[in-house]
């Protein structure tokens, strides 16, 4: 516990120090030099040397986890000061463009001059690619140093470089395993031929050499990078409408020109907390009844064998071929025949939404729960039989607690794609205060002449937590659960 705090400190001070120098140099290009800037730079610094000195025998990990913190932070702020400063027109999106796109021509160039420096020493094919990527590598710096002629703001390309360099070389140091102390419990622990295994897999990540390192790992970090850019501009344009007090887009697309609570304050004075709630009632209920239906189904067609076995699960597979919401009219007819016989499964009834919604959501989620059961020995249900333990214990008690990251995957995609839902939704739901966020949301902007885009943007962001702090809690399962019953055999 004591090395996770002294680990996560050195971290935060590097990334306090990437902030702070980023702004600084930032300021010393605009002309305006930021005091508090200095003093939180001072502050970061003696954070990170704290937990330096206080690592003990592993120097190189909190070294490197300092460094990459503030080649993180050196790297957002730059972009982001870079998207601000381009909303705001204050930047020229060519010379930008061309710079950016020779820094990611410089990184590429690196990588093919660190491979083909590896791959010389075994073919003649090594010295080509050590030639190519050094011409690649003076292309790429062309294209960064030629718009700075004309445009200063492109040194936010350079700082976004430099930033970028810095967290993979913090990255690459804090992987470098320095702490003898393993080997040593290895050769206590081990037998010789075991520990003199683990002796050299310490001595080959050593010897690895920065190079080496970027050209097999370096370049995923990144198009990981470039992902990560190309996402978040549109969340950053939805928080910026949502503190914009004009509640007009085109009063938003410069970012963070003005900030206000407004627009949240607003949201009292609507219905939106009953459309909120009335989507999470929803969302959960049908996610809960969701999970135990595909469960169940998916455990009789992997443990049981009957007649239309086959059949049955053939036709899963061609119902799931079909969205449901082609099937929107006859759903309005069938519901409102219902509400006649039975109103709360008629129109205008969350419950019949839910039961809607659960209609069209075995067959997917039945498949990909059946070849994650399939995984699963048949020996441990034959075992609790042996044990006496009947097919619901066997159930409840051994098989759904094997398969519980299947079961957070198909519960995170079913309250999401619920929430999310506005078509069935608004066809079903009639009157306001049923409503779901999707729907009630929609009559904000679906007026011409009355469009509240920043009342809207608010809206969404706090929509949006609900499904964050669910993926949050669920991501350990989610890679699990999905790649799990993919492989037979």
């Amino acid at each position: 516990m004591k090395k996770v705090i002294l680990y996560a400190a050195g971290g935060l001070g590097g990334a306090t120090i990437g902030f702070s120098l980023t702004m600084l140099l930032t300021g010393l290009v605009t002309g305006a030099f930021s005091v508090p800037m200095l003093i939180v730079l001072v502050l970061g610094a003696g954070l990170a040397l704290g937990a330096f000195g206080l690592s003990g025998n592993r120097p190189r990990k909190a070294l490197g986890l300092v460094t990459s913190g503030a080649g993180a932070a050196m790297f957002a702020t730059s972009v982001v000061q870079l998207l601000v400063q381009l909303s705001r027109g204050r930047i020229e999106v060519g010379p930008a463009a061309i710079a950016y796109g020779g820094v990611i021509v410089l990184f590429v160039g690196f990588a093919l001059f660190a491979r083909g420096r590896f791959a010389a020493r075994e073919s003649e094919g090594g010295r080509v690619l050590v030639v190519i990527g050094a011409v690649v590598m003076l292309a790429g710096l062309a294209l960064v140093i030629w718009p700075m002629i004309t445009e200063k703001g492109v040194v936010f390309a350079i700082m976004s470089a430099v930033g970028v360099g810095v967290y993979l070389y913090g990255l690459f140091s804090s992987q470098l395993d320095d702490d003898k102390s393993e080997v040593e419990y290895a050769f206590r622990l081990l037998e010789d031929k075991a520990a003199e295994g683990v002796k050299k897999e310490h001595a080959a990540v050593n010897r690895r050499t920065f190079a080496q390192w970027f050209a097999q790992l370096g370049m995923m970090h990144i198009v990981a990078l470039l992902a990560i850019v190309y996402a978040v501009f549109p969340i950053m344009y939805v928080i910026s409408a949502a503190f914009n007090p004009s509640g007009t887009l085109t009063g938003s697309n410069a970012l963070f020109s003005a900030m206000s609570s407004s627009n949240f304050e607003s949201l009292g004075n609507t219905r939106y907390w009953d459309w909120f709630m009335n989507s999470l009632q929803i969302g959960i209920i049908t996610s809960i009844a969701t999970v135990l239906m595909g469960a169940a189904a998916a455990y009789a067609f992997s443990r049981y064998r009957f007649k239309g076995r086959r059949t049955g699960l053939f036709s899963l597979l061609i119902i799931q071929m079909f969205p449901q919401i082609l099937a929107f009219v006859a759903i309005f007819l069938l519901l409102m025949t219902l509400g006649y016989v039975w109103p709360p499964l008629g129109l205008n009834s969350k419950l019949a939404l839910i039961c809607v919604y659960l209609g069209g959501a075995l067959g997917a989620n039945t498949f990909l729960m059946y070849g994650f059961f399939n995984t699963v020995p048949k020996e441990l249900d034959e075992a609790a039989k042996i044990d006496g333990a009947s097919h619901a214990q066997i159930f409840w008690t051994i098989i759904l607690r094997l398969v519980a990251p299947i079961l957070a995957v198909v519960g995170l995609l079913s309250f999401i794609s619920t929430f999310n839902d506005f078509v069935l939704a608004r066809v079903i739901l009639q009157s306001e205060g049923n409503w779901t966020l999707a729907v009630g949301m929609y009559q904000w902007v679906s007026d011409l002449l009355n469009q509240n885009w920043g009342l809207f943007a608010a809206g969404a962001v706090l929509g949006a937590i609900p499904i964050l702090l669910l993926f949050l809690f669920l991501q350990r399962y989610i890679v699990g659960g999905l790649t799990a019953g993919a492989v037979k055999g």
